[in-house]
């Protein structure tokens, strides 16, 4: 939370945005007081399809607590074909239980036979049992996506952002649900809004006149919709 700390500083935000109507109140910075504020205005449905690329990890970190963002859509990223976790569910989806031709099973039982196998998810990958058992994570995710569309309810929703023209890009989580939905060519997910650019906001406030919180609520469900 910064100068605004986590005890007084929250108490005090949700009044500042009140009484203080303007996206200058430095309470819109922080993620946890926008959440606060804006409720169920940042839980969204959106066409995967639209959604054409991910922020790299080094360029969320120093935004993971932010909520308004200068630049948001000049940040670094990768399209979402291109990442590692496209080409693993792409792979799913080629070879179904034939998960030792998938370059994911490739790469980890390389790894491990070399003698330096891959660490993750709390666990290492260090046979062939457990780097099957992982592979067979997304293979059920893949089919549970393709059997019943996309039914997700957890803590790791995916985090999506609007960029000042009214892009949305893929912030952080849900990587892997994200790749297959496209693949599956699913027609939405579930998602949350936890960034956007200053200038989308500015935008939204100036069609809302003095409204601000639903002002950026109907410029959210309009730029998702």
């Amino acid at each position: 939370m910064g100068k605004w700390g986590d005890g007084i500083g929250r108490a005090i935000a949700p009044i500042t945005i009140r009484f203080w109507r303007s996206l200058d109140n430095p309470a819109w910075n922080h993620a946890a007081i926008a959440e606060e504020a804006l409720g169920g205005a940042l839980s969204v449905m959106v066409d995967p399809s639209r959604i054409r690329r991910k922020l790299v990890a080094k360029s969320v970190a120093p935004i993971k607590d932010r909520f308004l963002v200068d630049g948001l859509g000049a940040m670094p990223s990768e399209l979402i074909e291109d990442l590692y976790t496209y080409m693993d569910m792409s792979d799913i989806a080629r070879y179904g239980e034939n998960l030792s031709s998938t370059r994911l099973y490739h790469w980890l039982k390389a790894s491990w036979q070399a003698g330096r196998p891959v660490e993750g998810r709390g666990m290492i990958f260090d046979s062939e049992a457990r780097i099957d058992t992982y592979c067979r994570t997304y293979l059920d995710l893949y089919r549970s996506l393709e059997r019943d569309g996309y039914r997700y309810h957890g803590d790791d929703e995916i985090c999506l952002g609007l960029a000042a023209d009214g892009e949305i890009i893929h912030i952080r989580r849900g990587t892997h649900r994200m790749a297959a939905a496209k693949i599956l060519e699913l027609p939405s997910v579930s998602a949350r809004i936890t960034h956007i650019d200053r200038a989308f906001a500015r935008t939204a406030v100036r069609a809302g006149e003095c409204d601000i919180v639903g002002a950026l609520g109907r410029a959210i469900r309009s730029a998702t919709s």
